[in-house]
């Protein structure tokens, strides 16, 4: 067992803990650590903040990663740390190209797309039929493609930065999950395809699937 241990919310609607949870499920099949534990804080029950809080080591919201007495919370920074300690992983592309532009998508994906994210909740679960997009989402909808469609002319790969699963699609696969529960307008179906077969995020789907019946795993 690493010394990692992780502070997550659920499965199916914690894009934030997915986030999380990707880089070190990575690391677990690749063989870097042979496991990691888990918290688990149901964010759907009354008083979980407090829960959050006495789990995270004083952090207000999950993700929280722990490594001995370091605590680091913000999916972006446990990304960045668990790249810096395991540079083998792949978490990185090789180009600088690459990096820089992959760190500017997803600093837009942290910062933006508030009307995706607040009419489009993730429920990996569930489908929803005849979902009729705002003007706003259908914006937001839209840049995301013309971001993930400069993305493939860039860097001609199968994911965001090239052939690798890389911290931008670690970043974007909850988005990825938004759009196949809404049946949002996607030119890249083939992204989305491979994103979902991609092995940590099947893993993590299950996850959602065990949870959302009565499983907690």
């Amino acid at each position: 067992m690493s010394n990692y241990r992780l502070v997550i919310g659920n499965y199916n609607w914690s894009s934030w803990s997915m986030r999380g949870w990707l880089p070190l499920y990575m690391l677990k099949m690749q063989g870097l650590i042979d496991d990691f534990a888990l918290t688990y804080v149901n964010l759907k029950m009354e008083g979980r903040t407090e829960e959050i809080i006495g789990a995270g080591g004083g952090a207000r919201t999950v993700p929280v990663l722990f490594d001995g007495d370091k605590v680091i919370w913000e999916s972006t920074v446990i990304i960045d740390y668990l790249a810096a300690k395991h540079k083998t992983a792949k978490f990185l592309p090789a180009h600088d190209d690459a990096l820089w532009w992959g760190k500017v998508i997803t600093q837009e994906m942290h910062s933006g797309f508030s009307a995706l994210r607040g009419d489009c909740p993730m429920d990996i679960v569930t489908k929803v039929a005849d979902f009729s997009a705002s003007d706003a989402v259908l914006a937001d909808v839209a840049r995301i493609n013309e971001l993930w469609q400069k993305s493939f002319q860039q860097f001609g790969g199968q994911f965001l930065l090239g052939d690798e699963f890389t911290f931008a699609d670690i970043i974007y696969a909850p988005v990825v999950t938004r759009f196949i529960t809404y049946q949002l307008p996607c030119q890249h179906q083939q992204y989305l395809q491979a994103v979902m077969k991609h092995q940590a995020v099947q893993a993590w789907c299950k996850l959602a699937e065990d949870e959302m019946r009565g499983i907690k795993t």
